[in-house]
């Protein structure tokens, strides 16, 4: 719990979030809306899976629900920051947070057991990637990962989510670069790259979740991967065909 808690400050000490917040029409609220989304799944899914797992799942439901109410003081802020463009007609991330979902339950258990995820090789190229504004890159190495996991849909979820939120942001970032300036509007890059890093450094976090997890997933306990919505079924880039392929 100590390290967890370090991370949690150095990750919210990222950003200078202070003063009060006015209120925003729920419209303008769209990565606040996908915060308050997951809390009020995981709340509801925590006493399910209390009684599943005879509450083994409980501290990992803590965890994550810690980190989420952390994480909406700053999708808040952002949400703040991302008033104009809205003024102006321009829903900026409203088209990259998707709705959470609450999928039926499949608690059969797994017919292979989960492996280890190295995802630490993925995270300092990404920040490179980043770093030199190539979305491209960041798009790719993303999908690398994606396509690493795709072999057990029924671990390493909250990873996965992490990776297809990356992929996502990284796609739509120059589009919305672009319809900025067509508004003569500041461009959102500096925002867009700061909650792509918030992504990637965020891997620890859901790799530490999802390893806590696998014991009970193996148990056909599915917690975890019934609440978080397919990030990228509505990008038609053919690069996407290998998350497909067998």
């Amino acid at each position: 719990m100590k390290s967890f808690g370090l991370f949690c400050l150095g990750l919210f000490c990222l950003w200078p979030v202070s003063g009060r917040s006015k209120a925003l029409p729920n419209h303008k609220q769209c990565f606040s809306n996908h915060i308050q989304q997951a809390l009020q799944i995981n709340s509801k899914r925590k006493k399910l899976y209390h009684k599943l797992s005879h509450g083994q799942s409980d501290l990992i439901y803590t965890e994550l629900m810690t980190m989420e109410r952390l994480t909406l003081k700053l999708a808040r802020w952002i949400d703040q920051r991302a008033e104009v463009y809205h003024n102006h007609g321009m829903n900026l991330f409203c088209s990259e947070f998707l709705p959470m979902q609450e999928k039926d339950l499949d608690t059969s258990i797994p017919e292979n057991p989960g492996r280890e995820f190295d995802w630490k090789k993925y995270q300092r190229p990404l920040t490179r990637a980043l770093k030199a504004n190539h979305f491209d890159e960041v798009r790719r190495l993303s999908l690398d990962a994606l396509v690493e996991l795709k072999d057990g849909p029924q671990f390493h979820c909250l990873s996965r989510h992490f990776f297809e939120s990356i992929y996502r942001f990284a796609y739509f970032a120059p589009k919305r670069m672009t319809e900025a300036k067509a508004l003569h509007l500041k461009s959102p890059k500096k925002m867009l790259k700061q909650i792509i890093q918030g992504h990637i450094l965020g891997l620890w976090f859901v790799n530490h979740i999802d390893k806590k997890a696998m014991p009970l997933q193996m148990q056909g306990i599915p917690m975890l991967c019934h609440e978080l919505p397919e990030l990228l079924n509505d990008i038609k880039l053919d690069e996407l065909r290998a998350l497909k392929e067998q």
